[in-house]
């Protein structure tokens, strides 16, 4: 599933300093 790959990387790109 490339989807839940895509996912990831949105939600390492948003997780700034967290």
């Amino acid at each position: 599933m490339w989807k839940r790959s895509l996912c990831v990387e949105v939600v390492i790109h948003h997780i700034p300093n967290k």
